[in-house]
């Protein structure tokens, strides 16, 4: 299996949800939220990474491609752990029993937590105790250090 057979099943998946696919890069852009999926290939081995980021629509990037970090807060560690299996392409699975896998993985599970934040009220539950924010979001959101508790900043 190649990785443009990955893409192909992830299209799969994310196009009825209306991602739109640029080059290895799923958006869904949103009122007030960009939703991003992304399929990298390593650089060190024959496997691959999927990204996770959103982008709050009212906040400048400034020069940043996202606002967040790898957003797989909602996902538990079992399942990022069966999502590196099926995309290291190294491993013992034969590429019909991996096709289905992976996209048995991205229907019934990936599609739990992608497309559901799609509002700033829904991206701030979410994110507001994570780690993997921009400086702008917290400062946006008053999270993290520039919390409201916290008058020092």
């Amino acid at each position: 299996m190649q990785i443009k057979d990955i893409e192909k099943i992830i299209s799969q998946v994310l196009s009825p949800m209306n991602f739109k696919k640029k080059k290895r890069t799923w958006i869904l852009i949103g009122d007030e939220i960009t939703e991003i999926i992304s399929l990298q290939k390593s650089s060190f081995g024959n496997n691959c990474y999927l990204h996770h980021d959103y982008i709050v629509n009212n906040i400048p990037l400034d020069g940043l491609p996202c606002h967040t970090s790898e957003c797989w807060y909602m996902v538990n560690v079992d399942e990022i752990s069966t999502l590196n299996s099926l995309l290291d392409l190294d491993n013992n699975i034969t590429d019909e029993e991996r096709k289905k896998l992976l996209y048995d993985y991205l229907t019934k599970r990936f599609t739990k937590y992608v497309g559901i934040v799609n509002t700033e009220k829904k991206f701030r539950e979410i994110m507001e105790n994570q780690p993997a924010l921009s400086r702008k979001v917290q400062e946006y959101f008053k999270i993290g250090v520039y919390s409201e508790k916290n008058d020092v900043c």
